[in-house]
């Protein structure tokens, strides 16, 4: 009943965490920068004992994370290319394609407004209404980038770590089978 305590408190301990984690992940993205979940990540590598359970955890849900960032990040690729051949009947996927999504971010807006004025003609409210779509399009493109890039980061260093610790504990309970001395018939 004991062990059974323990192991209770054990996974409420880990929930917690993961969602301190999960807590300080969002202030990362919020901040753009990862010191807050390194921080995190540092205090389960260098507790007593180190913790390569809970890193694990959070190792998953951060890939969790990316996936649905990388979804996101095509989602709205395929929103304002649509919005744009919508509204100017212009195909723009040759500034984007969708094998290149890694570099959606790096479109230059006028090369977007030179493709649609080629296509139409716009006269100077048309062409600042554009201009704003385009921009807002780019702007949120380059923040989900910045995003997965900083959840790339992060993923991989909970995921190493995690790692790391686990081949440590596999090595130390190796050692530890290997230094109990075997059993004599005679005892």
């Amino acid at each position: 009943m004991i062990e059974l305590n323990r192991l209770a408190y054990c996974d409420d301990e880990v929930d917690m965490l993961r969602l301190e984690a999960g807590f300080l992940f969002e202030r990362c993205l919020t901040e753009g920068r990862p010191d807050l979940m390194l921080g995190f990540i540092e205090n389960q590598v260098w507790g007593d004992p180190p913790r390569a359970d809970v890193l694990s955890w959070v190792a998953e849900d951060l890939h969790l994370r990316l996936l649905g960032l990388r979804e996101l990040h095509f989602d709205e690729r395929e929103r304002a290319l649509n919005a744009i051949r919508s509204d100017y009947g212009v195909d723009i996927s040759v500034l984007a394609p969708a094998n290149a999504l890694h570099d959606y971010h790096r479109v230059k807006p006028e090369a977007v407004l030179n493709l649609i004025r080629r296509q139409r003609p716009l006269d100077a409210h048309e062409l600042q209404l554009a201009r704003e779509k385009v921009e807002k399009a780019l702007f949120q493109a380059r923040q989900l980038y910045a995003d997965i890039r900083l959840t790339e980061q992060l993923f991989q260093c909970a995921l190493d770590w995690a790692d790391g610790l686990s081949v440590v504990e596999a090595r130390q309970s190796r050692r530890l089978l290997w230094e109990v001395p075997p059993l004599s018939p005679f005892q």
